[in-house]
């Protein structure tokens, strides 16, 4: 089993450590941490530092499945996509995602007639330093809108290099990009902009993002980038003038989801001020910028599209967070036009998809609810009725809602103060466990305190550098405990389900009364 939280960590169970090979002897891999216990066994957890290479590393050494599992699951997920009413998505590919080996289930899929997700994907580099060579290879073989409207390519990215690739653990300080960067990003973007390939350029913060558009200006001097649907992906912290940049070059910004996870400890690091525009969707879309909406799934973030519509529309994270004022929430319309109108622009088929008119393509999903009337929190229960009113013929629709809604206001009430009970106790034992295996005079905490310091002075002083080491290892030690405490919660869920499958097994089938004589 691998756990991802967010970019910041991981957690592998006994099984899954056996599989990637990491034991007592395993050291730490450059960009992350093994964490061991105090026996110097390896616990399961990966801490992400200074970015998420161990976690892609990682994922990359477990069993590959065979192809007949991989056709299975693909269709399986599919299927849960439509269950949440997707019927397109892009993909921004992915660490260990080679083409066009890895894309040969997808492909199949697509000649058989099988797809039910039409798919935009785009070209994720693969080789540190080499990622020239992997998109002039790809350009010689695979053309942008090579396919048809179920399976089509769409472009580069969301990794052109990897120096321009600034992972967002909001736990962490600011990633600084190397010095190489611009060197290595220009002649990607110089090849992409002569063959006009589309190209998606990960970016969260704003300091990443002003130099990546150095070299674009710089690009666009020479090959005009307008037309090509070029833009940049999150950009949380993006600042108004690079905005304006990138209107002046026909670019956009696509936005995700990933503050309803990250808004929490975005404020610790940062201050409340800096998150009320993470990002300024509402100034983007004043500026007439073309901006789409997303989630980032599927490793970081919820792939679930009505998470990122609740997200929009209230301002607020999944823990309560009220992030945004008014004025950078969206309204209902908005947000549903972030997600289908205005997502059609990075997929090069604006005016082909997004609405329900003559000459676009036919998609739609049937909704249980309102969208435009539940409230907001409800946004996110609008696919669990739809599945669990799903198979109810019609005449047992109203007692089967009556019953789902009576179980969920008791889940919501008993349910979710059980949960949270179980969750603050369960962190109050594992941070006292964790407290207990740290000391000063450890040599492992010694070495991480100074190398955080050491980062920090390059922003602070040295007495508020050590300050913010310290904080940061208490954060560091918090967020571990807190996930520990959440498996402990799933462990009694699990358990609890269990139970009741058991229950529902020794139920009897109810008959029917038969019909009165006539």
């Amino acid at each position: 089993m691998f756990v991802l939280h967010l970019y910041d960590r991981a957690l592998l169970n006994r099984a899954a450590l056996r599989a990637v090979g990491y034991t007592r002897d395993s050291t730490n891999p450059p960009g992350g941490e093994i964490v061991h216990d105090s026996a110097g066994n390896p616990t399961g957890v990966l801490i992400a530092r200074p970015n998420a290479a161990i976690l892609y590393s990682t994922l990359a050494k477990g069993p590959k499945l065979p192809p007949e599992y991989q056709v299975n699951s693909s269709r399986h997920f599919m299927r849960e996509l439509n269950r949440l009413g997707i019927t397109s998505i892009i993909d921004a590919g992915g660490g260990f995602q080679n083409y066009p080996e890895d894309y040969q289930v997808i492909d199949q899929l697509h000649k058989s007639g099988e797809l039910t997700v039409r798919i935009a994907y785009n070209l994720f580099t693969q080789k540190p330093k080499d990622e020239l060579a992997d998109f002039k290879n790809w350009t010689g073989i695979v053309r942008p809108g090579q396919g048809d409207d179920y399976y089509r390519h769409n472009g580069a990215g969301e990794m052109l290099v990897f120096s321009a690739a600034d992972f967002e653990d909001f736990l962490e300080p600011r990633p600084d990009m190397p010095g190489s960067m611009e060197a290595e990003l220009k002649p990607v973007i110089t090849l992409l902009a002569q063959m006009g390939w589309p190209f998606r350029l990960h970016a969260t913060y704003d300091e990443t993002i002003t130099r990546a558009l150095s070299v674009y200006e710089e690009v666009n001097r020479e090959i005009p980038l307008s037309g090509l649907h070029w833009f940049i992906d999150h950009a949380e912290t993006i600042s108004q003038r690079n905005m304006e940049r990138i209107k002046k070059m026909g670019g956009g910004i696509a936005i995700q989801h990933r503050m309803a996870f990250q808004g929490e400890y975005f404020r610790d690091r940062y201050g409340e001020a800096p998150l009320k525009r993470t990002p300024p969707i509402s100034e983007m879309l004043s500026m007439g910028l073309p901006v789409g909406g997303g989630t980032d799934a599927t490793r970081v973030a919820s792939y679930n599209p009505f998470v990122s519509l609740y997200w929009l529309v209230s301002g607020k994270t999944v823990g309560g967070l009220s992030m945004y004022p008014e004025n950078n929430r969206q309204d209902r319309m908005e947000a549903l036009r972030l997600w289908t109108v205005g997502s059609s622009w990075f997929s090069t088929e604006d005016g082909k998809k997004g609405a329900i008119g003559p000459g676009q393509l036919a998609d739609l999903a049937v909704l249980s609810s309102d969208y435009f009337s539940v409230p907001a929190l409800g946004l996110v229960f609008v696919p669990l009725s739809g599945t669990a009113l799903a198979t109810l013929p019609p005449e047992q629709l109203g007692n089967g809602s009556a019953l789902f809604n009576l179980i969920r206001n008791i889940g919501g009430s008993i349910g979710i103060s059980a949960v949270n009970t179980i969750a603050q106790r369960r962190f109050q034992a594992h941070r006292g466990e964790l407290v207990t295996s740290l000391s000063g005079t450890s040599l492992a905490v010694q070495r991480y305190i100074a190398s955080l310091t050491t980062a920090m002075q390059r922003h602070v002083g040295p007495h508020l550098a050590m300050q913010r080491a310290y904080a940061s290892l208490q954060t560091t030690l918090d967020g571990q405990a807190q996930l520990w405490a959440y498996v402990d919660d799933y462990r009694y869920l699990a358990l609890l389900c269990g139970g009741c499958v058991l229950v529902v097994m020794f139920l009897k089938r109810t008959k029917g009364s038969a019909e009165p004589a006539g």
